[in-house]
């Protein structure tokens, strides 16, 4: 078996690192029976994953998903949400806190022969900006952001610290089947990021692939028009433009206060290469 889970937060970058993979066009398609059907980028639907180490298994093919793994607890349910959004909300965090195992169950994918996890982290700040405007788009929030902030702010901190804890200090987790980049790093240097990620994917033998996946995986040919492609902008640092300059502070108290110092430190014990931009982003380094 081999199957790279381009794994992410939330709005971390997590499908642009799964598009430069998918670009290689090094991967097959994966089974229709895995996908979840809530999402279009081939996902494998988290009542699946057992049956995708059994079924990707059997398989000599490579396999690209993207995911979330540890699916974060969904913001409050109840504010800023209407109709069909507030109940799928609430089917979610029914779903979450039924089933604690699962938290467990991602990172033992680690040592499952074949499989790497790949995961992105990015300023929280511009997480937090860009999750307001998925929100927008996906769940019908009628909030604006400052509301949005205020609300949600600390919930979306936690999670995404969390997240990065959970991987970060998985003790079954090594070199060889996984790797973490940073969004900053891909916007500075896609091609320097794009090899340490093929190289990870042991994709880096193909100069004429790389290059594909490197132009395909763009910003510039990835550029759409239209309101709130807040991820599109393709640049580092993007929420200045909008959130004031206290509620962007707020954010930052709030990543200090829930641990992220810590979390980034060991991200870049484990992968140097990130240390700078490590240090440019919220609360340093």
């Amino acid at each position: 078996m081999s199957w790279l889970i381009a794994n992410g937060a939330p709005k971390s970058g997590s499908t642009w690192i799964f598009q430069l993979l998918q670009s290689t066009g090094a991967y097959a398609p994966l089974p229709g029976e895995l996908q979840d059907p809530d999402w279009v980028n081939p996902s494998v639907a988290e009542a699946k994953l057992d049956r995708a180490v059994e079924l990707l298994g059997m398989s000599s093919e490579r396999y690209a998903t993207k995911q979330h793994w540890p699916t974060p607890l969904p913001l409050s349910t109840g504010t800023g949400l209407k109709g069909s959004a507030l109940i799928r909300r609430a089917r979610q965090l029914k779903r979450r806190l039924a089933n604690k195992q699962k938290m467990r169950r991602y990172a033992r994918l680690l040592p499952e022969p074949g499989v790497q996890v790949c995961n992105i982290i990015r300023d929280v700040r511009d997480v937090a900006v860009s999750l307001y405007h998925h929100e927008q788009r996906r769940a019908e929030c009628d909030q604006d952001i400052s509301t949005f902030l205020a609300r949600h702010g600390r919930e979306l901190v936690t999670n995404t610290i969390a997240y990065h804890r959970y991987w970060i200090g998985s003790p079954l987790r090594t070199r060889d089947n996984y790797f973490i980049t940073s969004y900053e790093f891909l916007i500075d240097d896609v091609e320097a990021a794009a090899d340490q990620l093929f190289d990870f994917a042991g994709l880096a033998a193909d100069p004429e692939m790389r290059s594909r996946a490197i132009e395909k995986g763009s910003f510039e040919s990835k550029k759409v028009k239209g309101p709130g492609e807040f991820f599109r902008k393709g640049q580092a640092m993007a929420f200045a433009d909008e959130i004031s300059a206290s509620e962007a502070e707020r954010l930052l108290t709030l990543a200090e206060r829930g641990g992220l110092l810590g979390v980034k430190r060991a991200i870049a014990d484990f992968n140097p290469i990130l240390k700078p931009y490590l240090e440019m982003t919220d609360i340093g380094l």
